[in-house]
């Protein structure tokens, strides 16, 4: 699943130096470049309106999860042909949880044709876990050397755009290297001998991890890494622990910025009961995903559900920003009325929050979503200059 994020109107007297892989740069409307490292700021202080769809591999791509992950000049070509049809000032490989966890050997599942590549899930304790997650990943030969590398060949062939990756959440990472239900329980019912709980070394061990993991991808050209944490999801942790287990995530945005990184933190689910807990993680941008009941798979995000988060972000202050749009995965099922009806919603929003709301899409894209749908998207998105 490839992010890719769309500036609706680029700024005037945004124009950077003429080269250089220091500077990543984006092309406006008359030809001139402008730097476009401080992105977020820049959208705020022009009034900009950002859109960031999560795509899967585009149609017609031709290219299996399995294909793009094990080899770098595929999925070199697969971000290419994203940045082809969408000329985004920011472009992702395409997501893939499982690249830490797989760089310390746990075995990955791929699925039958386009999916979410996933590990298999581990019989680790949480003790031999954070043992594990104390250590560097290996790089070479695996999937993070992959991931790596075709960052370095992205930035090399596209020397003007702006890159970013992903990086597990400390509560997934941790889910992922020890048996899940462990990590959870322990989480909502232990107490450690310093009044936190028994799986806190690993979330600290694993925050840093994805430290680590960021701070190579940066090295290699990315200038935004999103932090996804699944698991974290209220549905799972709920409210209370969830602002319990937030400095951990604070350490990893801390290291993200320490790395000079913007930092974008996604967690899936009903998010509307701990958007403020994300906003104090010192994030730049807070993801919200759709649902605004936990546990449920219908009961949607509405406009106004959007508005009443947008209210908390810009109580917290800190410059943060919402991110959140286009319900997924209805969007796979929605005609292009549905799309023009709902982009127009969007647009109304950020008119009313113009230094506080991203549009985009709630979550990640089904991969069998029309292309033509977002391309109508990302036209209104132009068209309104926000």
């Amino acid at each position: 699943m490839t992010m890719v994020i769309h500036q609706g109107r680029y700024g005037e007297g945004l124009k950077g130096p003429e080269g250089g892989l220091e500077h990543p740069l984006a092309l406006g409307p008359a030809g001139k470049y402008f730097d476009v490292r401080d992105v977020v700021d820049q959208a705020t202080k022009q009034k900009l309106i950002l859109s960031i769809p999560v795509l899967s591999v585009p149609n017609g791509s031709g290219i299996s999860p399995k294909e793009w992950a094990e080899d770098p000049k595929l999925m070199v070509k697969l971000v290419s042909r994203s940045i082809s049809l969408f000329k985004p000032p920011l472009a992702l490989p395409p997501m893939d949880l499982s690249v830490v966890p797989a760089s310390y050997g746990l075995r990955r599942k791929f699925p039958d044709g386009q999916g979410q590549i996933q590990t298999y899930p581990s019989e680790f304790s949480i003790d031999a876990a954070a043992e594990m997650a104390a250590k560097l990943p290996e790089i070479d030969g695996t999937p993070l050397g992959v991931r790596l590398s075709a960052l370095e060949m992205l930035h090399k062939k596209h020397p003007r755009q702006m890159l970013g990756d992903y990086v597990p959440g400390p509560f997934a990472l941790a889910t992922m290297l020890a048996k899940s239900d462990d990590v959870i329980m322990n989480s909502l019912y232990s107490e450690g001998p310093d009044g936190g709980s028994l799986v806190d070394p690993l979330l600290t061990a694993c925050a840093d991890r994805s430290v680590d993991a960021a701070r190579l991808m940066v090295g290699k050209g990315a200038k935004v890494i999103a932090i996804l944490d699944p698991t974290a999801t209220q549905d799972i942790l709920g409210p209370i622990t969830y602002a319990k287990l937030l400095p951990f995530t604070t350490r990893l945005v801390d290291g993200i910025h320490n790395a000079g990184a913007t930092a974008v933190l996604h967690v899936c689910g009903c998010t509307k009961d701990i958007v403020e807990s994300m906003a104090d993680s010192g994030a730049d941008i807070i993801s919200m995903d759709c649902r605004s009941k936990p546990t449920s798979e219908k009961v949607l995000a509405t406009p106004q559900d959007i508005r009443n988060a947008l209210k908390v972000v810009e109580k917290a202050g800190k410059g943060v920003r919402l991110m959140t749009g286009l319900q997924t995965p209805e969007i796979e099922t929605m005609t292009v009325q549905q799309i023009k009806d709902s982009t127009k919603e969007l647009i109304d929003i950020a008119r009313e929050h113009p230094s506080s709301f991203i549009m985009s899409s709630t979550c990640e894209m089904p991969e069998t979503v029309p292309v033509g749908h977002l391309q109508q998207h990302f036209r209104m998105v132009r068209a309104a200059r926000l």
